[in-house]
């Protein structure tokens, strides 16, 4: 049964007070499903962040909470899924990766998949294990979903240098072997 608003609004201060994602997820859970998606709906773009990417070695709670996110709110999903795309962050290892299989098993919407490819192919130097990632992401990306062509138009929107060091990054995480899932 879901809350009145006044409880509503207590039990969301309260979680998202904490900054633990672990307590944020099994929170959620213990409430009516419409009362965690409305939850998960209201989280500001800070909000989010703070609880993807303070990991403070939580990665394989915070994997399992975007799992739950996919089963009960696709959207809320998308939205947080960007956050582990961070350029100041590494990407998130946790959970068999499965947060990360999503995005191999389907269409990845625009603005998520801007997201990825500007941490892929933006000025950061990638560690060897989140290149092969990602680009096992995007490369399945280009095979499943024939999506090239938005890989080489959101280059076109880049300036030379920037432009160069894309298309050469492209051309290298093209010819990785996926190594980390089966996508």
């Amino acid at each position: 049964m879901e809350m009145d608003k006044e409880k509503f609004d207590k039990k969301r201060a309260e979680l998202m007070k904490e900054h633990w994602t672990e307590n944020l997820h099994y929170g959620l859970k213990e409430l009516d499903q419409k009362d965690a998606v409305k939850i998960v709906e209201s989280m500001s773009e800070d909000e989010i962040w703070r609880k993807i990417n303070l990991r403070n070695c939580q990665q394989d709670y915070i994997a399992d909470y975007l799992l739950y996110l996919w089963e009960i709110s696709p959207s809320s999903f998308w939205i947080q899924i960007k956050h582990t795309f961070d350029e100041e962050e590494d990407l998130l290892w946790g959970s068999d990766l499965m947060h990360y299989e999503i995005l191999c098993e389907n269409e990845i919407p625009n603005d998520v998949f801007t997201t990825i490819l500007n941490y892929a192919l933006g000025d950061k130097t990638l560690n060897e294990q989140d290149e092969n990632l990602v680009f096992c992401i995007i490369n399945t990306q280009i095979k499943q979903y024939d999506n090239l062509n938005k890989i080489k138009s959101f280059i076109q929107t880049l300036s030379g240098k920037q432009k160069k060091i894309a298309n050469q990054k492209l051309k290298k995480g093209m010819s990785l072997t996926c190594h980390y899932m089966s996508c």
